[in-house]
């Protein structure tokens, strides 16, 4: 059974997706090649991430913050997150009592649910999403 979802919301800020979605469109390709490259000449660098914890959430920033394209970056990862416990090592479970700091925030994504503890968060998401498009 899954436990955790990640859900889009792409709400009353269609701006934001619109951004996104221009910046995955981008006929420059540059940085695409620079990992390419980059992964082909440094194999030893690849085969440490098989011994990293977390390694998806570690791999692109990485790379991308050590390349040429660091000047480019915004540093937004608009995803709603609340760490009420900061020596957590994961965000707090969002609930029912989140929705409407997460409608007012202008994120797109938020972490983190369990369909265990609050199912209702999920379908007020759902709802507000199909009302927004």
């Amino acid at each position: 059974m899954l436990k955790i979802a990640y859900i889009i919301l792409a709400h009353k800020y269609p701006e934001q997706l619109a951004r996104l979605i221009h910046q995955l469109n981008t006929k420059d390709v540059s940085f695409f090649i620079h990992i390419d490259n980059f992964v082909k000449q440094n194999p030893k660098f690849i085969n440490r991430f098989n011994y990293t914890l977390m390694a998806d959430e570690l791999f692109y920033q990485i790379l991308v913050l050590n390349s040429p394209f660091k000047d480019k970056i915004i540093n937004e990862h608009l995803r709603y997150l609340d760490w009420e416990n900061i020596n957590s090592i994961h965000p707090r479970i969002l609930e029912t009592k989140d929705f409407e700091k997460i409608r007012e925030s202008e994120k797109l994504f938020a972490r983190k649910f369990d369909l265990t503890i609050d199912q209702v968060i999920l379908h007020m998401i759902d709802e507000m999403v199909k009302l927004d498009v």
